[in-house]
C-alpha cells in the first residue's frame, strides 16, 4: 500500500535544510582560519613552503609524492606537513617539520 505524503512533509524539509544552511558556513570557517595561520606562519619564516618541502621528501626518501595535507600545527610552536609517497609500488606516510623540513615519522 502507498502512504500518502504528509502535509507536513515540505515544511519539514525545508526546517532541515534551513538548519543545515546555517550550520555549515561555521564548519567551514574553521577550515579558513587555519589555511590563514598557515599562511601566516609561512611569511613569518615558521614554515618552509610546499615546493621546497616536497622535493626535499622526494630526495630523503627516493619517492613520488602522490599526496599531501595542508601544514597543520601540532603544538604552539610545530608545524608538520603529512605526505602520501609512494616508494617502490607501496604508500608510505611521512610527516615532516615544516621549519625545518626534517623528517619526523616515516
Amino acid at each position: 500500500m502507498v502512504r500518502a505524503m504528509s502535509k507536513h512533509a515540505p515544511f519539514t524539509a525545508w526546517l532541515v535544510a534551513t538548519a543545515l544552511a546555517i550550520a555549515a558556513p561555521p564548519a567551514l570557517a574553521g577550515g579558513q582560519n587555519d589555511q590563514d595561520e598557515a599562511l601566516r606562519a609561512m611569511r613569518a619564516g615558521d614554515i618552509m613552503p610546499y615546493n621546497k618541502v616536497k622535493r626535499r621528501v622526494e630526495s630523503q626518501v627516493r619517492g613520488t609524492v602522490i599526496g599531501q595535507s595542508a601544514p597543520r600545527q601540532v603544538n604552539s610552536k610545530r608545524w608538520v606537513y603529512e605526505f602520501r609517497v609512494l616508494v617502490d609500488n607501496r604508500v608510505e606516510r611521512v610527516i615532516v617539520d615544516a621549519r625545518t623540513g626534517r623528517l619526523i615519522e616515516r
